[in-house]
């Protein structure tokens, strides 16, 4: 008899043990042969598995030693005797094969009737369902010839005029027609042709035509095409330009505020004050329009500000007077903390120059008039924004910081009050030059020349250089590396573009302005050949605001030959625009690459080469080195003269061989 597979394993192994030194070299060639087999990854040990792969291994070698524990269990009983039988306990007759055999023979018989009544009532769920879709069939057509029928039976058809054979002749022509069409717009266009709802709602016979000709009802009261009204539509387009102009709402410089709808994605604006002040405004600069079209035509991006919307980038200036005026209106002092009104209250006009710099001889002794009583010194708490010097010890040396903190003060009512008369003030100035400046810079963009292009540029938050996947240490310590962005939009006769300028180099001085600005001026000039050019930004003393900048403004224009140029300061604190949003729309597109396609950003290059490569980008990119930056260090003389009251400047216009500076930006 052959032996089993399992019989000839065991008489290899008693056969290679009696030889002990074919034995160990069976054994060494075995340990290799793993060694080459974990290393081609055919199997892994327990210190390579992952913990998902070591618990799918444990749950098999469970299994494993339970099936073997159940052999050993069951060889076991087989070697060991059965039990005594117990003098005790009653032994039962055994039970006869023909009863066994009969028992078997009834359950196979319940079982086969049971599964035949089964299949025998599917087939007849089947049948009653096929019998009650043909009993549906013979009953709708039924109701159509008995429905034909009736109509046979009507008094007007017994009629045999042979104008009444062609109305019936057309009307059923129309009808087989109008059901034959095969979509929507084909329906619409026969109904718009034979059943106007003007002409059948003047003669009263909407329903008779509706009923005659079987056209739907939606179809014969479409509403009639009317040409539309162009005038509305001009003033529509005013209302939303309006909503969209710095003055009347902000830009989000958030890269996460963001709202999409009907698939358009725009960046979040926030408005800068309550509806009613707006549509006030609005209706004193445009024509007449009620409150809620107002409303109603309001861009789905331009929203009310939220908790979550919190103010961040609030101007001192203004800031500093609302916290007074709102314990001025506690104390029951004015009965109005809007700026705005207040100041209405104290100027002739303030659309007019000469009140609003308090220069006008017949209100610039006016004031608020407060109602201070008996209580004129009592004591009150208000809170003001201030800016304070510390002195910071660093070892063995000390260093002089600036920091900016809100407290609260102390003074009696009428202290108060003076306080509130100066800071407005010096807020109608600051209020008249924001307005001014927007009506101005708007004026320009809407009247630009086929030679002039505007550049609204700022820097934008410095961008942290992020990985697909970080260690606990690179995500809380500081070796996280920052990118430079330099965002804008350039305006034109023709349109808009943006563009951003990326740097490893953290540098916001004024050269590194230039270096920003040096791809940008040649891509002007290569591609929309300006010869004039307009700068707006904001007016920080350590960017844009400055003699270092005023010189490598001048030297850097005359170098790509333009003939002219201004460069406009925005108020203080005032200064957001376009710009804050191509630079949330640039990082939002560079965390997608990183979330999505699990790309890592270590430098600009690759914050560059990522978003170059999608194809749908709309904003030109370039890449300033950092030697170019030093280089523009060695341009700037190291003796200038500053320009006297550069703070108060709102415009600089250049010329070749030539600054002129204008204090007031208003003539």
């Amino acid at each position: 008899m052959a032996l089993t597979a399992k019989e000839r394993m065991a008489k290899w192994r008693a056969k290679q043990r009696e030889n002990p030194e074919a034995h160990e070299e069976y054994k060494q060639r075995e340990k290799e042969r793993n060694h080459r087999r974990r290393d081609k990854g055919e199997f892994k040990s327990v210190s390579q598995m992952t913990p998902r792969e070591h618990r799918l291994a444990k749950s098999k070698w469970r299994k494993h030693s339970a099936d073997y524990r159940q052999r050993k269990k069951a060889f076991t009983s087989l070697l060991t005797p059965p039990n005594s039988p117990d003098p005790n306990v009653e032994v039962l007759p055994p039970v006869s094969r023909r009863s066994e055999a009969r028992r078997r023979s009834c359950a196979r018989r319940r079982r086969n009737d049971k599964a035949k009544c089964y299949r025998a009532n599917a087939e007849l769920k089947v049948k009653l369902k096929c019998q009650v879709r043909l009993m549906e069939k013979y009953k709708k057509r039924y109701n159509r010839l008995k429905k034909r029928h009736q109509e046979t039976k009507h008094p007007l058809h017994q009629s045999t005029s042979k104008s009444y054979r062609l109305y019936l002749s057309i009307v059923k022509s129309i009808r087989q027609r109008y059901r034959c069409a095969k979509s929507h717009s084909e329906r619409k266009f026969i109904a718009s042709l034979v059943a106007r709802q003007r002409i059948l709602k003047r003669y009263g016979i909407s329903a008779f035509a509706q009923e005659q000709l079987k056209i739907s009802r939606r179809h014969i009261e479409q509403k009639s095409f009317r040409k539309p009204n162009v005038e509305k539509l001009r003033m529509w387009e005013q209302i939303k330009m309006f909503y969209k102009r710095d003055d009347v709402s902000r830009m989000t410089s958030d890269k996460k505020c963001t709202v999409t709808r009907r698939g358009i994605k725009k960046q979040v604006r926030l408005l800068n004050d309550d509806m009613k002040t707006l549509h006030q405004k609005f209706v004193s600069e445009h024509k007449t329009v009620s409150y809620s079209l107002f409303c109603k035509l309001r861009p789905f991006w331009v929203v009310k500000p939220r908790q979550k919307d919190r103010k961040t980038c609030q101007c001192k200036l203004h800031d500093n007077l609302d916290l007074k005026l709102i314990t001025a209106v506690r104390e029951k002092m004015v009965n109005s903390n809007n700026i705005n009104s207040l100041i209405r209250m104290i100027v002739c006009d303030d659309n007019d120059k000469r009140c609003m710099y308090r220069e006008c001889d017949q209100c610039k002794n006016k004031t608020i008039e407060f109602e201070l009583n008996e209580e004129e010194g009592r004591q009150v708490t208000w809170h003001a924004w201030k800016t304070k010097r510390e002195t910071i010890a660093d070892g063995s040396s000390t260093r002089i910081i600036t920091k900016t903190v809100k407290e609260q003060e102390q003074g009696t009512r009428k202290v108060l009050a003076e306080e509130i008369i100066t800071e407005l003030q010096r807020v109608c100035r600051h209020i008249f030059n924001i307005r001014n400046q927007y009506k101005v810079l708007h004026h320009l963009k809407n009247d630009l020349k086929d030679d002039e292009v505007i550049a609204h540029i700022d820097f934008s938050e410095n961008y942290a250089c992020k990985y697909a996947e970080e260690i606990q240490s690179m995500h809380f310590g500081g070796s996280r590396r920052l990118l430079s962005l330099h965002t804008g939009v350039l305006y034109t006769n023709e349109g808009t573009t943006t563009f951003c300028s990326v740097s490893d180099c953290l540098r916001h001085d004024p050269a590194g302005i230039w270096a920003h600005m040096h791809p940008v001026l040649n891509y002007i000039q290569t591609q929309q050949k300006r010869t004039v050019i307009h700068f707006i930004s904001d007016g920080p003393t350590t960017q844009y605001r400055n003699k270092n900048n005023f010189y490598l403004w001048g030297r850097t224009l005359s170098e790509y030959e333009f003939k002219a140029s201004t460069w406009n300061f925005l108020e203080s604190s005032h200064g957001k625009g376009a710009a804050d949003g191509v630079g949330a729309a640039v990082k939002r597109a560079a965390d997608a690459h990183v979330v999505v396609k699990k790309n890592d950003i270590t430098c600009a290059k690759d914050f560059i080469g990522l978003l170059e490569q999608q194809q749908n980008t709309k904003v030109k990119l370039f890449l300033v080195d950092e030697m170019a930056i030093q280089a523009l260090d060695k341009q700037i003389p190291g003796k200038l003269r500053p320009i006297p009251s550069t703070m108060k400047i709102h415009q600089v216009q250049f010329k070749p061989n030539a600054y002129y500076c204008k204090n007031d930006y208003f003539k």
